[in-house]
């Protein structure tokens, strides 16, 4: 067994024991695994380059133990968090029976006032922003001015508004 090996094994022997009961008095009911911990410690231990010297091993060991725990800490604090402000925020798709109504109830009244508009209006309106279509593109297909299209364009969204506004609606024109 190489000298590395020796050196680590002797370690082991000497402070698991410790460590093991330090951590588990400390840490007892914490949901913390302190064997894991303590065993990654002697891992990074193990992985240290010849090069590095510890003056007092125990310490070093106890010390990336407890640097482990802190992490362990900091990671509950952020999923806590994180679960908090998930359940907290509302999420697309998720809508409560109260905004479902009420989303139905705009579509509704926008759906009535549609049907109050002019059949002309109605199919501008729907040119233009259902179809995309461009003011000269409505008046060559109806056979008007530019001028025409964009007086009933804007006579339409001002019934729309003014009918979504009068029953509390949202003005979505």
């Amino acid at each position: 067994m190489s000298k590395k090996k020796n050196r680590l094994k002797d370690l082991y022997q000497n402070y698991w024991a410790d460590l093991s009961k330090l951590f588990r008095h400390k840490l007892s009911g914490s949901g913390f695994d302190y064997e894991d911990a303590i065993q990654n410690a002697f891992i990074k231990f193990s992985e240290l380059d010849q090069k590095t010297q510890v003056v007092n091993p125990k310490a070093y060991l106890y010390q990336l133990t407890k640097n482990d725990y802190i992490d362990y800490h900091r990671r509950q604090k952020l999923e806590a968090a994180f679960i908090d402000s998930q359940l907290s925020t509302p999420h697309e798709g998720h809508h409560s029976p109260e905004d479902c109504l009420s989303t139905q109830q705009q579509i509704d009244l926008l759906e009535a006032s549609v049907e109050s508009l002019s059949e002309q209006q109605k199919t501008i309106l729907v040119m233009h922003r259902i179809d995309g279509k461009t003011y000269a593109e409505i008046a060559q297909h109806l056979g008007c001015s530019i001028a025409h299209v964009c007086r009933q364009l804007n006579q339409s969204l001002v019934i729309l508004a003014a009918n979504m506004q009068a029953s509390g609606g949202n003005n979505e024109s």
